[in-house]
């Protein structure tokens, strides 16, 4: 039997930095805009070109993390379940959308690159720096040469 599996994955860049809210229990969500393209040749070799903005809402430490690093134009993959959402509007109409949520459980966002940054700016970092939202156990000591036997 087949099973069934809510889960996207996109690699992009941002269309702007992330709105960043607090809820009322004190857990700050990331609204962030993730702009994908797809890009192919049509029959007569005319190069094409389509994008879909991606909603993505981080919570929590996640959240968090994009509200420190991201950054308009920065490139990152996210990944995560779908999720539908429905409110009501200011004249009282249903509304619904579908986002990528990302929390804690479930997802999570890679920092693959980030453009330059004017030099003055408190959020730069090296993009070594930014690889992941989760911290790096890499030791870039040099290597002896002795074999460890």
């Amino acid at each position: 039997m087949a099973r069934n599996k809510n889960y996207w994955v996109g690699t992009g860049r941002l269309g702007a930095d992330p709105e960043v809210r607090t809820t009322q229990t004190g857990v700050k969500v990331a609204h962030l805009r993730l702009a994908c393209s797809r890009n192919w040749k049509d029959k007569d070799g005319n190069d094409k070109a389509n994008t879909f903005w991606a909603p993505i809402v981080a919570w929590g430490l996640t959240a968090e993390i994009c509200e420190k690093y991201c950054r308009k134009g920065d490139l990152i993959r996210a990944e995560g379940p779908l999720t539908n959402r429905e409110w009501q509007d200011k004249n009282g109409n249903k509304r619904f959308s579908i986002e990528v949520t990302i929390n804690g459980f479930s997802g999570e966002i890679e920092f693959l690159s980030s453009p330059k940054r004017d030099e003055s700016s408190p959020s730069q970092q090296s993009s070594s720096s930014r690889q992941s939202s989760k911290e790096s156990q890499w030791n870039d000591e040099p290597l002896d040469d002795e074999i460890p036997f």
